[in-house]
């Protein structure tokens, strides 16, 4: 168990957030000390503050959230049916065809060691693939620099691009240390 401030410090995220999720009935604490008090939070409750802090960075507001949280099959719509150990690999693939902030179709990838029990498996395809470093903000120079080295190299996008994030925020780093990898699968033209 963590106290409210481990917790936030971890999932870095405000004491005065966490308080507001229990508010609301967003994130509740594990356990609420009786006679002091205090808040503590679990290491599953990690996983649910990563989900808020992703559903949150694409757009979803905090009622929309709980909508997902709330879910009666939670693992229907995020993990498979059977007890599953994450590997630690987590990212998006991208659906639309064109930007639109307000409705995006994406699928958060969360990696599994047991592939026999995964919804889904990513099949190796031909990709270009560009490393960006720094904060989510600028990922959008990743993604031009790919489109323009694919349309100059005579191939064009062959399915649904996608990110992997291979150091965040989570591992305790600043914004300009983290590190994601950009796929656009391509074909020859």
């Amino acid at each position: 168990m963590f106290t409210i401030g481990e917790f936030s410090k971890i999932c870095q995220v405000s004491v005065k957030t966490l308080h507001h999720y229990d508010r609301i009935g967003l994130l509740k604490p594990e356990k609420v000390d009786t006679y002091t008090g205090y808040r503590y939070y679990s290491q599953n409750q990690m996983d649910t503050m990563l989900l808020i802090q992703r559903l949150k960075r694409y757009g979803f507001s905090l009622e929309e959230a709980r909508g997902f949280l709330d879910c009666t099959d939670k693992r229907a719509l995020f993990f498979p049916k059977e007890k599953v150990t994450p590997n630690g690999v987590t990212g998006a693939v991208y659906y639309d065809k064109e930007f639109n902030q307000e409705c995006s179709d994406i699928e958060l990838i969360v990696g599994i060691r047991e592939k026999e029990k995964a919804d889904k498996v990513m099949e190796s395809a031909l990709c270009a693939v560009a490393v960006h470093k720094g904060g989510y903000s600028t990922l959008s120079d990743a993604y031009a620099a790919l489109v323009s080295w694919i349309q100059e190299n005579n191939y064009e996008c062959n399915g649904a691009p996608y990110d992997i994030y291979v150091k965040t925020g989570f591992d305790g780093l600043p914004a300009e240390e983290w590190e994601t990898e950009v796929y656009f699968p391509v074909k020859r033209k």
